[in-house]
């Protein structure tokens, strides 16, 4: 029974080494297996990678790279942008402060100035306070008139605010001005010859009043551009004068008038006037932009002009007596006697017809301009003829 029961324990024992040995060789197996997968990975993302780079060397995936250099670079500029316009927004309404208060710090000064005249007076010999004290407001005016309002923003008027609200139309930009001069200038021109050809049109064909609304809606709208632009001209420095800026008021307040004035009899009798002057002012406008054209593009070659001065028929700086003017003055009086003639007639419509008040408000408003448009130019041959008499003294 003892042999027996031996034997047992040593089969039992034999059958647990043998498990052992069976688990043992298990467990060195499977770590061969995971460093083989592991290396089978291995391989599969350097091929991958290899792929990548293959691609990214291809016409496309060279697109692809400059595309991602570009946009970093996009991102890094508008950044920066975004910064510099932050401190100019602030630099600019610390401009504005400053010059406000200097503004009522001047103001002060010179009513302190006004009312002090008899208690500063020099003494023992020591400079005159009054005169310093004139000087360096003259110094500081010229600071903000020169330097410090160009600078500042600027609405362009009652007009603009009209049509555009609030807003700062003054460019800070040289070229930016330069090229809303050109497209205003380019805008006058180009506007006259199709006013020739509509009056032309308006003078012919008598049988229909359309073409004269629509003539009369395109005076509206060519007035309504240009006085806008020369709001926004003169906001940026330019030296348009203040007759012409109220001279196109009352050119657009009288194509209103036209547009509204009822068909009828007392509209036949007047349009032949009204049509036929803006004839001949459309003729006269494409002379004169050439002759002050051609003077101004002089003036500046010699430094007497501005970059953004536009042509004026009121500059006396820009008259020239040669052959030109001598043929361009008698057209400019006889325009002048045409505005007369076509006032006289308006109100000769009105005393037939006294219930059409277009005829009253187109005469008047006719007058108004022809006697501006008198004053204007004999005032600016007379300046002409002074600045030539001093020009020959000297």
């Amino acid at each position: 029974m003892v042999v027996e029961v031996g034997a047992a324990g040593e089969a039992s024992l034999g059958r647990r080494q043998a498990q052992v040995q069976q688990d043992t060789r298990g467990a060195n197996s499977e770590p061969a297996h995971v460093v083989s997968g592991g290396r089978a990975q291995d391989s599969t993302a350097s091929v991958a990678q290899a792929s990548v780079q293959e691609e990214r060397t291809s016409p496309l995936g060279a697109e692809l790279n400059e595309l991602e250099r570009a946009n970093g670079e996009l991102e890094k500029t508008v950044n920066e942008y975004g910064s510099l316009i932050e401190r100019y927004t602030k630099l600019q309404q610390q401009l504005c402060q400053l010059a406000a208060k200097q503004q009522k710090r001047l103001v002060h000064l010179e009513r302190t100035l006004a009312n002090q005249r008899e208690t500063m007076r020099p003494r023992n010999n020591s400079p005159d306070l009054r005169q310093e004290t004139r000087a360096v407001l003259e110094r500081s005016r010229k600071l903000l008139r020169e330097r410090v309002e160009p600078l500042l923003p600027s609405d362009g008027g009652w007009f603009v605010r009209l049509f555009l609200g609030t807003i700062n139309v003054r460019f800070m930009d040289k070229r930016t001005r330069l090229s809303f001069k050109r497209e205003y200038e380019q805008f006058k021109q180009q506007t006259a010859p199709a006013l020739v050809i509509a009056s032309v049109v308006c003078l012919l064909w008598t049988s229909s009043r359309w073409p004269s609304l629509l003539l009369q809606m395109f005076i509206a709208y060519y007035y309504s551009a240009l006085a806008l632009r020369e709001s926004v001209l003169v906001a940026n420095g330019s030296n348009i004068r203040r007759w012409w800026r109220l001279h196109h008021y009352l050119s657009l307040v009288l194509a209103v008038v036209v547009l509204t004035w009822p068909d009828g009899e007392a509209y036949a009798e007047f349009r032949g006037e009204i049509h036929f002057l803006g004839l001949y002012l459309s003729l006269l406008q494409i002379l004169q932009a050439r002759y002050q054209m051609s003077r101004l593009y002089t003036l500046r070659s010699l430094g007497k002009a501005g970059e953004l001065d536009v042509a004026n028929t009121d500059s006396p700086a820009q008259l020239h007596w040669g052959a030109n003017m001598s043929l361009l003055l008698p057209a400019i009086l006889v325009a002048h006697a045409l505005q007369a003639w076509t006032a006289v007639r308006a109100f000769q419509v009105y005393f037939k017809y006294p219930r059409v008040a277009q005829a009253l408000l187109g005469g008047t408003i006719t007058l108004i301009t022809c006697i501006g448009n008198v004053v204007t130019t004999f005032r600016t041959l007379r300046e002409k003829a002074v600045l030539s008499g001093q020009h020959a003294s000297s």
